[in-house]
């Protein structure tokens, strides 16, 4: 989201807030910050944010956890990126409502009113040229299994529709370029 347009008490919702890209630390965006310090989020920034913010920085850090990120360069692309894989990786063990073991998986987590929603995409196995037919690889199957860190009544796969009671892990295997969704509810 651009934080020059962030409804006031939005950010505030967040448990993390990662300020990525460039940004205007005007009085709306440093109120923004600011409310969302006070309300218990970590605030996220980079050296250049920390540069940017000048003596702005000191009363915003007094406010709750800002953290000022350590330049990193993604060995894959060789491009510098917003956080580092480790500091990524440790947020997701420390804050993601289940941990998600296995083949490496596309995923995304969203919050109901009942629980949790997990869309799981298994991004491996197919090939699409332009102008030809995708070539599906069957041997590229993603096996995950979910561990809630939460109490749940119930897991749910909605396409196959099976239920998992209670379980402690929850066992998938998703074909090559298809996904599934996976709905654990907690109350």
């Amino acid at each position: 989201m651009l934080l020059t347009s962030v409804p006031p008490g939005l950010l505030a919702q967040y448990l993390v807030v990662l300020v990525a890209g460039d940004v205007e630390f005007n009085d709306t965006t440093i109120a923004r910050l600011d409310e969302a310090l006070r309300r218990g989020s970590t605030v996220l920034i980079s050296e250049r944010h920390r540069d940017a913010l000048s003596e702005r920085l000191k009363a915003l850090a007094k406010r709750g956890r800002l953290e000022v990120l350590q330049p990193w360069i993604n060995p894959a692309t060789g491009r510098p990126t917003a956080i580092a894989d480790e500091r990524l990786a440790r947020l997701a063990r420390e804050l993601l409502p289940v941990e998600i073991l296995g083949d490496p998986i596309q995923f995304q987590i969203n919050r109901t009113r009942t629980g949790w929603v997990l869309e799981l995409v298994n991004n491996r196995g197919v090939a699409k040229k332009p102008g030809e037919p995708a070539v599906i690889d069957p041997q590229a199957r993603a096996c995950v299994t979910l561990k809630p860190k939460l109490r749940f009544t119930s897991a749910r796969e909605w396409r196959s529709k099976v239920v998992h009671e209670r379980a402690k892990e929850t066992l998938l295997e998703i074909g090559p370029g298809q996904s599934e969704f996976v709905e654990f509810v907690t109350r």
